[in-house]
């Protein structure tokens, strides 16, 4: 399988025994990349599959790479570090040679028209209403 090597300390376990199902290192396919976008709770439901967006990486902040939604996990993480985020998993339009498996950036993906008091109160005006019907 070829493969590049993400994440993992395989390095200090030579020689150690390993459990079934234990996690030793995780690999990327050297072919197509997805993009898996982490997206808050409060805000999940202005996706939707098929919105356009763009990725700019950390690594090139300045170059854009145009992606697509394809898909949205219909469950939230329980994550202790990210909870009530939903993973989107989106496609990239085209595949430039320096975006390279396990970069990290910021996608945005336009949703639609709103006037900047919108954006500017729209959670504080739904936290409001929260804690009203609690």
């Amino acid at each position: 399988i070829g493969g590049v090597v993400l994440d993992g300390k395989w390095n200090d376990r030579i020689g150690a025994p390993v459990r079934e199902g234990e996690f030793l290192f995780r690999v990327a396919p050297l072919g197509e990349l997805r993009i898996e976008l982490r997206v808050d709770g409060r805000d999940i439901r202005h996706l939707e599959p098929g919105q356009a967006g763009t990725l700019a990486t950390v690594a090139f902040p300045s170059r854009r790479v145009p992606i697509t939604v394809e898909s949205i996990e219909p469950f939230a993480r329980a994550d202790d570090a990210e909870p009530g985020v939903f993973r989107v998993h989106a496609t990239l339009d085209e595949r430039p040679e320096w975006l390279l498996a396990g970069m990290e950036g910021t996608a945005r993906v336009t949703v639609g028209e709103a006037s900047y008091a919108w954006l500017w109160t729209h959670r504080a005006v739904s936290w409001v209403r929260l804690r009203l019907w609690l």
